[in-house]
């Protein structure tokens, strides 16, 4: 850590200060009271190692993209809606547990070496909806658990994570008005049964495909009437085995693809 140096001059820095490898750096803010600070915005700044954010605990927003960051370490936080912007580092584990009314949305995407995402054991009452939720092109392993989560709205993507097995979703249907528009689990190891029934006002897009082990997938028994058409369901290239059933949906529109399921016998249509 070194004295004060801007960008032309550099004099205040030690022989080993700034001189390419990662480091702790110290730095000093207009308030030193970190509580008064409603968002960090830190794109593309090199930073690595560990990011310990556990003081800001009044932050509404954090962008943290395209850095070299190994580990977050998130404050305790109450906020209903937070938005986090982590893709493009080198993140292994995610840890959201200090967020007991997870609501807003992230994007973790891009983050080779990501296997594990810790929710919440529970998420509070006032808590906003869930309404982005972007992993993709990890390495997430085994079965991410999201049951906690009970608002579910706007778009999920967790496409090619090529060892991830499972996801558990919600098994209590949303309140009217909270609208899945788009879930896309697509070339991952989806294996066995996707649970679905507890979204009951889904889908505008549903992308499934190239899930070599996945043999089920269950949708709620009655999508709410209001309801948007279904644009997109493609769950090719998988395992599905026996009935797929989607009579459950009121409307259909644009493409529906199911091919090379060999084991997929029926179809029972609305």
């Amino acid at each position: 850590t070194g004295t004060g140096v801007s960008k032309t001059d550099r004099s205040g820095l030690g022989a080993t200060e700034l001189n390419g490898v990662c480091q702790p750096v110290e730095m000093t803010f207009s308030t030193n009271d970190p509580l008064n600070y409603t968002g960090l915005i830190f794109s593309g700044s090199k930073i690595c190692d560990t990011l310990d954010l556990s003081q800001f605990q009044n932050l509404d927003f954090i962008l943290m993209n395209v850095n070299e960051i190994d580990e977050v370490i998130f404050p305790a936080s109450t906020k209903t809606a937070l938005f986090l912007l982590f893709d493009n580092n080198n993140l292994t584990t995610v840890d959201l547990s200090p967020f007991s009314n997870l609501g807003g949305g992230f994007n973790f995407s891009l983050n080779p070496n990501l296997t594990t995402i810790t929710m919440p054991v529970s998420i509070g009452a006032g808590a906003s909806n869930l309404q982005a939720f972007t992993v993709t092109d990890c390495d997430l392993t085994g079965v991410l658990d999201v049951s906690m989560v009970d608002k579910i709205t706007g778009s999920w993507n967790l496409a090619r994570n090529p060892n991830l097995t499972g996801v558990t979703f919600t098994s209590s249907q949303n309140a009217p008005g909270q609208q899945l528009n788009i879930l896309d689990i697509n070339a991952c190891d989806l294996t066995g049964t996707l649970d679905l029934s507890g979204i009951d006002r889904m889908l505008t897009i549903l992308r499934l495909e190239t899930n070599p082990n996945l043999t089920v997938v269950t949708f709620a028994p009655v999508i709410a009437a209001d309801a948007p058409a279904v644009q997109v369901m493609h769950i090719h290239d998988c395992d599905l085995t026996g009935n797929l059933d989607i009579s459950m949906f009121h409307r259909f529109g644009g493409s529906f693809d199911v091919h090379n399921n060999p084991n997929l016998t029926t179809i029972t249509n609305p």
